[in-house]
């Protein structure tokens, strides 16, 4: 098994693109959001402290993100 650090490095270096695990968490957050997912569903998903640090992290996606 490669470890998932050693992956993402080399999907860098492969695709020239710089690519890091915090990466894949806004990407889910910002799909969960596009889904129309409730906010607290996305706090509690992300293990996120509070409702209001999961809205101040991701509701600056404007309408054409979320279409």
């Amino acid at each position: 098994m490669i470890p998932i650090q050693e992956f993402l490095d080399c999907l860098s270096k492969n695709t020239g693109i710089p690519v890091t695990p915090h990466m894949f968490r806004h990407t889910h957050a910002t799909e969960l959001i596009r889904s129309k997912m409730k906010m607290s569903y996305v706090q509690k998903r992300l293990r996120q402290a509070s409702i209001q640090t999961a809205i101040n992290t991701y509701i600056h996606l404007n309408t054409l993100q979320l279409t």
